[in-house]
């Protein structure tokens, strides 16, 4: 985060980031969950919260499809 400061472009950055992340959820490739929940709280601090509100949507569907799948599992 400390490199991040001195991006120019933060709205190019956060759209590759959020590029990436989705291919990294779909494919379920994510390594740690809340390593991303850390990187978007850091990321909505320093850039606020209309940019990252999209972010927190994607992380926000996995978990709740990882419970519905639960639920269903368990019918």
């Amino acid at each position: 985060m400390s490199l991040f400061t001195f991006i120019i472009v933060k709205d190019l950055y956060i759209e590759v980031y959020r590029n990436h992340l989705a291919r990294r959820l779909l494919q379920d490739k994510s390594e740690d969950l809340e390593a991303e929940k850390v990187m978007i709280t850091n990321l909505k601090i320093n850039c606020g919260l209309a940019q990252i509100k999209q972010l927190e949507g994607m992380i926000g569907d996995l978990q709740s499809a990882k419970n519905e799948i639960k639920a269903f599992e368990e019918t």
